[in-house]
């Protein structure tokens, strides 16, 4: 995103342009190398999509009303891994702990891929993840589903309530990952509309 400010205008550079990027890095980041509101022509949003409340297949937990309870009787000490620091994954199980008034040991990875293998092995019990990156372990029984977090069910996983159906102290609970792509600020519009 630094290197897209500071580039010309000239339609030959593009760079896609991430919730992460664009909303989340400005509330928590004091400085930033780019100002998303100036520094860049957006083209376009190319995906939204929720994430899912996945949990390892011997928490004792299948409903998002269970985890709550589990959360709670740990008393701070139940983890949970994310993508990493400030990543969608990170803040929306951060706004789902707000919501119930609770704590848990958050471990960040470097990334989605690194916290499914942990979660996988059991060093960690859930996580927020993309629906890409966690069928073939759905399929396999090593992670189990409970919730999505976007307003409605999704329709590839239908029977998967949202956490907001799942539990009532949650009502409103709705989180999005999106990505679009955009350009350096001052893109011509006969290259836009190229």
């Amino acid at each position: 995103a630094s290197q897209l400010a500071r580039a010309r205008p000239d339609g030959y550079r593009f760079m896609t342009a991430d919730s992460a990027t664009l909303a989340l890095n400005p509330a928590l980041m004091e400085k930033l190398p780019y100002d998303p509101r100036t520094s860049f022509s957006y083209l376009g949003m190319f995906a939204r999509f929720p994430l899912f409340l996945v949990v390892h297949k011997d928490l004792p937990v299948k409903s998002v009303s269970e985890l709550i309870d589990y959360i709670k009787q740990r008393n701070g000490e139940a983890t949970y891994a994310s993508a990493g620091m400030g990543s969608p994954h990170h803040l929306a199980m951060e706004l789902l702990l707000e919501g119930i008034s609770a704590r848990m040991v958050h471990v960040p990875y470097n990334g989605a891929g690194a916290a499914l293998t942990d979660l996988i092995a059991g060093r960690t019990g859930l996580m927020f993840s993309s629906l890409g990156t966690i069928v073939p372990h759905l399929k396999s029984g090593a992670l189990r589903v409970i919730a999505v977090s976007g307003s409605e069910r999704s329709s590839t996983q239908a029977d998967v309530p949202t956490v907001a159906e799942g539990d009532a102290r949650l009502k409103g609970f709705e989180v999005y990952a999106w990505q679009g792509v955009g350009a350096p600020a001052g893109l011509p519009d006969e290259v836009r509309t190229r």
